[in-house]
């Protein structure tokens, strides 16, 4: 029986094993983990903005603040 298509979670030992036991199939990720991954992703967009902004007023509207700090004193 030759293997055409293998599907798994994306997990490194999946991967390695279906490389190592089914070289020639294609090797394609569920639908669940790949939506995880990116959704994993896209929310780090907004921690790492407001990592690197220094100004406190602008880390007060990217908190959702709708007046920088200055304007309430």
């Amino acid at each position: 029986m030759i293997i055409k298509l293998v599907a798994t979670a994306t997990y490194a030992a999946f991967t390695l094993s279906v490389l190592k036991n089914c070289p020639h199939a294609v090797h394609v990720f569920d639908h669940f983990h790949v939506v995880k991954l990116i959704n994993d992703k896209l929310d780090e967009i907004p921690r790492l903005q407001y990592a690197m902004e220094k100004g406190i007023n602008k880390r007060g509207i990217l908190k959702g603040d709708p007046l920088p700090v200055a304007e309430k004193w």
